[in-house]
Order: structure tokens, then C-alpha cells, then sequence
């Protein structure tokens, strides 16, 4: 199919897939279960603990043991326990929804922990985010398929750094490390219809540029600023090349829509992307997952928005690939409901 779907397909998709929302509700009640036996089991031992310590004791210190324990260490140790059902819960969501949507769309392919992006790397190389290390870094729900015989895979990321920090001055021992964020969001690679000369990056501002001149463009040669007649683009975005008119050619009008599009889409949280060989990777920050709207807490009451959110997720490639072939897309309307990703 093209471009984004419409309320139809979303309507018929959440009427076929009725059966694994039962089997999801399912899983979010054992979930709730699972997560109350775990707070019940540390509250539980809190009292426990603390009325031992007062039958042996009998001092005013343990009131304050008891609060500290009851307030602080059990509800903390819960939530930790607490996770693993947690994320059973949003594993078997995804499980049960996602294939299924990719089984209905066609030509798609779906995992929910596929161990790594191939060729991730290279969205730092060529300045698309900036630099991580695999080993903080995750990797999930990833999806690869085909689209106008052209192949694209899609996946969530949180890339991640390890950083040190100097506690000299608080009376620590030195450095202690820790890791931040560098980018969270959807990292995309897309096959290219046809070899684009040079590399071309789309950044998204002025900082992200820096970084990238400062580090890739010294190990490829230099690039120059492409300026375009589109004065939206041209506020959302800045375009590195080695040549004017190939970049030119490559981002004409319609691709430009579409990149305008996909940032409102995200409600404009930052779009990067690149043109490598055949290559066209794009990476969209959003803070929400996909797994996110699964909650144990709180039952799934409109399933049509999540089915809507999942096809405008699969079908944002097939925009892309379209706008890539030099066409708009067949079906280009955006469901009502935002897709923030």
C-alpha cells in the first residue's frame, strides 16, 4: 500500500485483530497481578521487619527504621520486581499486535528485541546523531520490509554514552561514570532507487551541523551548505553536500513536503537524515515507544488508536520511498489522530 492509511484501514484492522486485543487484556490483567503481589510482598516484609525490630528493641528508632522502610526501600524494591511484569506485559502486547498488522499490511517482518540495528554505526559516521556506544545502547521493535521493490527497515532506539563525572570538588573519590542519552526515537534505512553521488546530510540544527564538521566532514572532504527557494524548509532544516545540483536534484519539491510532513508528524521534536550510495537513512526523535501505550494499570479503551498509531509508524516509509521514486503518494491523508510516534 501507499503512503499513510486512512480511518477505513484502521477500522477494518482493529475489527480483525478484536481477538488479540482479548488475548492483551489478558496479559495486562495477569501483569496488574503480578506487579501488586510485588508490592504486597515488600510492604509485607516491611512490617514484618519493623515489628520484630520494635518487639526486640522498643525504641523510638525504629519509628524512623519503619518510615524510611515503608516510605522509601519497599515501594523502591517493588518497583523494581515490579518491572518484570511490567515488561512481560508489553513484550506479549507487542507480540500479539504488531505481526499481526505487518501479517495484513503485507511484506513486512517484526521483532520485538532483534539483539541490534545492522550498520547502526553509520548513522554517527555520517552525522545523522551523534556518537554512542553500542554497549548502553538499545535496540527494539524493529521492522524490515519491502515497498515499491524497494527494502527498508525501521527500528526504536535509545543510544546511549558513557560519561565521566569529576566529584573532586564534593569530596568524592575522583570520577564516577555514568551514561547520557544521545538520541531516542526511530532510526530508519531505506534503499535508494537509484546511486546518489555523494553523501548529502539533512540536519536539523545548527549544533547537530557542528558536530558533524567538526568530525565527518574532515574525514570525507568538506561539504557546503545547499540552500533551497522553500522557506519552510529552509527553517526547519540545513542541507550539507559536496555539490549544489546533486543535492538539489535529490531533494526536490515533493521530498521536501514530505520531510515538512514527517517533522509535524513528530510534532517537529527533530528530523536528521542522510544520503549515502543507496542508502537513505533517517533518524526521528520521539520519547514515546511503541510499547508505551500498553499500561498495566490502565485498560486498552480505544484499540483503534493504537492500531492507528501502528500503521502510521509502518506506512511512514512508504511515503518516503514513494516521494524517493519521484511520486506522491497514492494515499497520502493522516489519520486525525496524531501520529507522534
Amino acid at each position: 500500500m501507499s503512503g499513510l492509511a486512512d480511518h477505513d484501514l484502521v477500522g477494518r484492522l482493529t475489527a480483525e485483530l478484536h481477538p488479540a486485543f482479548a488475548e492483551i487484556e489478558a496479559a495486562r490483567q495477569a501483569a496488574r497481578a503480578g506487579v501488586r503481589r510485588c508490592y504486597a510482598l515488600m510492604w509485607g516484609g516491611a512490617l514484618v521487619l519493623c515489628a520484630a525490630a520494635w518487639l526486640y528493641y522498643q525504641a523510638a528508632e525504629v519509628l524512623v527504621l519503619a518510615v524510611i522502610l515503608l516510605a522509601v526501600i519497599a515501594p523502591f524494591l517493588a518497583s523494581v520486581l515490579a518491572a518484570g511484569p511490567r515488561q512481560t506485559y508489553k513484550d506479549t502486547a507487542a507480540n500479539a499486535l504488531v505481526p499481526a498488522i505487518c501479517d495484513r499490511l503485507g511484506g513486512l517482518s517484526y521483532a520485538r528485541s532483534p539483539g541490534g540495528f545492522d550498520g547502526i554505526a553509520r548513522f554517527t559516521d555520517l552525522g545523522v546523531v551523534g556518537g554512542f556506544q553500542q554497549k548502553y545502547s538499545t535496540v527494539s521493535d524493529q521492522i524490515a520490509g519491502s515497498h515499491r521493490h524497494t527494502g527498508f527497515r525501521l527500528a526504536e532506539a535509545e543510544l546511549r554514552r558513557r560519561t565521566r563525572i569529576n566529584n573532586t570538588f564534593a569530596g568524592g573519590p575522583g570520577r564516577n561514570t555514568g551514561t547520557t542519552a544521545v538520541f531516542a526515537g526511530l532510526l530508519f534505512v531505506i534503499d535508494v532507487p537509484r546511486e546518489i553521488a555523494g553523501r548529502i546530510l539533512i540536519a536539523r540544527d545548527q549544533g547537530a551541523v557542528g558536530n558533524a564538521l567538526s568530525g565527518v566532514f574532515k574525514q570525507f572532504g568538506g561539504r557546503e551548505r545547499v540552500r533551497f527557494d522553500d522557506p519552510e524548509f529552509e527553517q526547519r532544516f540545513q542541507v550539507y553536500a559536496s555539490g549544489q545540483e546533486p543535492a538539489r536534484a535529490v531533494l526536490g519539491e515533493g521530498l521536501r513536503r514530505t520531510f515538512c510532513a514527517i517533522d509535524d508528524m513528530f510534532r517537529r521534536r527533530g528530523l536528521q537524515a542522510a544520503f549515502d550510495g543507496r542508502d537513505f537513512l533517517l533518524a526521528v526523535k520521539t520519547p514515546n515507544r511503541l510499547a508505551d501505550a500498553f499500561a498495566v494499570f490502565k485498560p486498552i479503551e480505544n484499540p483503534s488508536k493504537i492500531v492507528a498509531k501502528v500503521v502510521n509508524r509502518l506506512t511512514l516509509a512508504h511515503r518516503v520511498i514513494d516521494h524517493l521514486h519521484g511520486e506522491a503518494p497514492a494515499a497520502a491523508h493522516v489519520l486525525s489522530a496524531p501520529a507522534n510516534g
